[in-house]
């Protein structure tokens, strides 16, 4: 594990990535992360509306090897409370941070339907990412999430 230092002006971080076995959580659009040194602390990136991603940070705390139930909690929608558990680690310098920093490739969209039955099923993933996006705003008692949740609903149904 790498420690905060600084050397000739480089500050380091190292991070552990967390998903499920079957990276439920990347399919998703969702970043769980456990970071120590200048950016020490756990770090949830939720998919939101908008282009901009939701973070929700807590600090390590005593058992900082296992995810936070408070992050746990909000991941149900999309873990379906398998175990989480490090699938990546990488260690980072400002300098790098800098020179990577969104240049990192955006997921490809599928090409426009070709059928009905494509369009029906597209419709069906837009309603479920949505039902999914608002889950943990619902258990963190946000203002409209439950009214989104409602309407993502109706609009599944209605489908």
């Amino acid at each position: 594990m790498t420690t905060s230092t600084e050397q000739r002006g480089t500050h380091q971080r190292s991070t552990t990535y967390y998903d499920t076995a079957q990276l439920r959580l990347l399919v998703a659009g969702v970043t769980l992360r456990r970071s120590t040194g200048d950016d020490e602390g756990w770090h949830l990136t939720l998919p939101t509306d908008t282009d901009i991603p939701k973070e929700i940070r807590l600090p390590l705390g005593a058992s900082s090897d296992d995810p936070p139930d408070e992050l746990r909690a909000l991941l149900r929608a999309y873990s379906h409370d398998a175990e989480l558990t490090p699938v990546a680690e990488a260690t980072h310098t400002e300098l790098a941070r800098r020179l990577t920093k969104n240049r990192l490739p955006r997921p490809r969209h599928p090409e426009s339907p070709a059928t009905a039955g494509d369009v029906v099923v597209a419709a069906l993933r837009a309603q479920i990412r949505q039902l999914r996006a608002q889950d943990p705003r619902v258990r963190q008692e946000l203002p409209e999430a439950v009214t989104r949740m409602r309407v993502a609903t109706r609009q599944l149904r209605s489908v």
